[in-house]
């Protein structure tokens, strides 16, 4: 009886992690757009845009059916969207890959967004242009100069 009670709890916060996370990125992108904070976090602070530059702006161009548009912003946007979804399923434990799948599809994931992120830089992307005369460490670096 002690093991069914037990199960029963682990499953409650898994589904609720997944709410938290779903609207603790509401809240980001609320208040980012409040805010009118537009650049990614690792632009600002670097002026290195990370391998997932681009996602928000593709998202909200596939809400306004802007397809084409999305593929600009970030080509690997499907899989992002795709993850995501997997993970809500997973947290509801409606799916349960084994570990072994898991750490593949990671592993392949971490791989593409690597060698994109590589391809947009040698191909002179817009959207991932470094700015390092703009970065937040720049300004600190220059201020003790």
């Amino acid at each position: 009886m002690q093991s069914n009670k037990n199960e029963s709890e682990k499953k409650q916060p898994a589904s609720l992690q997944a709410v938290f996370l779903f609207v603790l990125i509401a809240l980001i992108l609320f208040f980012a757009w409040y805010f009118r904070i537009y650049r990614c976090p690792s632009e600002s602070i670097f002026g290195i845009p990370c391998p997932l530059c681009g996602i928000s702006r593709a998202i909200k161009s596939v809400v306004r059916g802007d397809i084409r548009t999305a593929f600009y912003y970030h080509p690997l946007w499907p899989l992002i969207a795709l993850s995501f979804l997997l993970y809500l399923l997973y947290s509801f434990r409606i799916i349960r890959p084994s570990k072994c799948v898991f750490n593949l599809y990671c592993f392949v994931l971490a791989i593409l967004l690597v060698v994109c992120f590589i391809l947009r830089h040698v191909n002179g992307s817009p959207v991932v242009r470094t700015h390092f005369d703009d970065s937040l460490l720049y300004r600190i670096i220059s201020f003790f100069r």
